[in-house]
């Protein structure tokens, strides 16, 4: 299977299949650049351990580390190894998410196919969710973004989504934590990533879409923005992705 990730268009059918073909995207993210610019802010720059210390993020008052995560916890006693989703790096078992040189925070790995679980033959939404990498704003703490005159954040990532395999920017809260609205989740199933810096502020984000009520978003009480891709129960999706200068936006 040959994949182009600055041009990415591969979903793959078989959770072994995308492993393998997304180890092959790894290697060429090193080739892969877009242009950058846009509205002013604070960049959020992770020493060699992931951390970001507060002592470098000026008047936002940032502090916290990357964290990657997966659904195996869920899954794993409920499905095979195989059904649940991965990451080829990072390591999980690693005590912290080092970045990668000159391309930031990377990911490489399978987002699971939603399999039915049950006697009521549904797809198992609650345990099989995908794989995400986030940023704690507060090291596990609530961060009130208004009050520290950030207005969104904008990210650098390396490679435009894969076509059926498009990306979820959450953004958790202290009162939407678990169900966690997401950049364009309002009205969007998926949030409007396209390669090269992206800038989201908090009146673009909302939802979860498939609420009928969501509760509203609240900066006052963020926790953290996390990347994955969405899962669904037709396919498995292999990924690959480095985001690169997190910025507080500050204008």
């Amino acid at each position: 299977m040959s994949v182009r990730f600055c041009d990415s268009s591969a979903v793959c059918s078989h959770p072994r299949a995308c492993a393998t073909a997304a180890v092959g995207i790894a290697l060429a993210i090193a080739g892969c650049d877009s242009a950058r610019g846009g509205g002013r802010g604070q960049l959020l720059t992770p020493d060699a351990d992931g951390w970001v210390d507060r002592s470098t993020t000026g008047t936002t008052g940032i502090q916290g580390a990357w964290y990657a995560y997966t659904d195996r916890d869920g899954c794993l006693p409920r499905h095979a190894a195989a059904e649940c989703s991965t990451f080829v790096p990072p390591d999980l078992g690693s005590p912290s998410f080092a970045p990668t040189g000159g391309l930031g925070m990377c990911a490489v790995g399978v987002a699971a196919k939603v399999v039915i679980a049950g006697s009521e033959e549904e797809p198992d939404w609650s345990n099989i969710w995908g794989a995400r990498i986030g940023f704690d704003l507060a090291a596990g703490q609530d961060y009130d973004a208004p009050a520290h005159g950030v207005t969104g954040l904008a990210f650098h990532i390396d490679g435009e989504p894969a076509r059926g395999a498009e990306m979820r920017i959450f953004l958790p809260t202290a009162t939407a934590n678990l169900e966690a609205a997401w950049w364009g989740g309002a009205t969007a199933a998926t949030s409007p990533v396209h390669a090269g810096r992206n800038e989201i502020r908090w009146a673009d984000v909302g939802g979860p879409n498939y609420m009928v009520d969501p509760p509203p978003f609240d900066p006052n009480g963020l926790r953290a923005i996390q990347f994955g891709v969405a899962v669904d129960e037709f396919v498995a999706k292999s990924f690959a992705f480095c985001i690169n200068e997190l910025t507080a936006l500050t204008d």
